[in-house]
């Protein structure tokens, strides 16, 4: 009976939330000079040093004020290196504008734009990071994608050569989430460990080595560290922009869901 109920529970949720008016997270992110914001109605506004065209409003214009992103609606999450941005829009695709002389748009350019342009090839994306002149995606499959500049190995596909549009991070499976610093980056896997490629010089990635040639251009282990979450977990929607579950249905729908299902649960136990 128990199962009965939770699955009807499950059911309904997703009927419910099928119809209902999908709104994003607000976020805000800062650049080298400039500040990104995402509203809740999945557009996105910025502020600041536009000489690159980071604010994607399609000017140079320096703006103190913020101003609008031209074209951008359904955006998800978003993210600022250090002079260009990025979106991710809940069709799973990455949105890109400012400088891109190291190919940071991944547009498969070095031409700097004014307005967002569409990262090259790339779909199925759940999340975005922007290092100070490289981007990093992941995708729904836990593969982990790069574009820009390569000279520390922050791509992680092998090489220091830079590249204008996006190329898969070697030997990398089972990403759950990324992070990226000016010239590092970071992944986290589905089994707790932390994966680290790019510059060393300070030991940012946590290998026990630093210094000059310590750079890795492909992904190293943090040893002795794991981050996996023993506690239980309830999963099954998808995280906006990955499709999958019961759709974009919002932070905490399933959550919420659980709760009332373990509160009926638990009512029916008294009684």
């Amino acid at each position: 009976m128990r199962k009965v109920i939770l699955a009807f529970l499950v059911l309904a949720a997703c009927l419910f939330t099928s119809g209902a008016a999908w709104a994003a997270t607000p976020q805000i992110f800062a650049g080298d000079g400039h500040t990104l914001a995402l509203k809740n109605d999945g557009t996105v506004w910025a502020w600041g040093d536009n000489t690159y065209g980071q604010l994607g409003d399609g000017t140079n214009t320096d703006s103190n004020d913020p101003v609008q992103v031209s074209g951008l609606t359904g955006v998800t999450a978003i993210a600022a290196g250090a002079e260009h941005s990025l979106a991710l829009k809940n069709d799973g695709t990455v949105w890109a504008w400012g400088q891109n002389t190291e190919g940071q748009l991944g547009d498969g350019t070095n031409a700097q734009k004014t307005a967002p342009v569409q990262v090259s090839g790339l779909t199925d994306v759940t999340a975005i990071a922007a290092g100070g002149s490289h981007s990093l995606a992941l995708k729904s499959d836990g593969t982990v994608w790069a574009w820009g500049y390569n000279f520390s190995g922050q791509l992680g596909n092998g090489t220091t050569t830079d590249r204008n549009a996006p190329v898969q991070v070697s030997v990398l499976t089972g990403a759950t989430a990324i992070a990226a610093g000016l010239s590092h980056s970071l992944a986290l896997k589905n089994d707790g460990t932390v994966q680290a490629w790019g510059r060393n010089l300070y030991g940012q990635l946590g290998d026990g080595t630093s210094g000059a040639g310590t750079d890795k251009n492909t992904p190293v282990q943090v040893p002795g560290f794991n981050l996996k979450v023993t506690a239980p977990t309830v999963t099954g929607v998808a995280p906006s922009g990955g499709g999958g579950g019961c759709g974009n249905t919002g932070a905490g729908t399933l959550g919420t869901l659980a709760l009332l299902a373990v509160t009926l649960l638990t009512t029916r136990k008294r009684k």
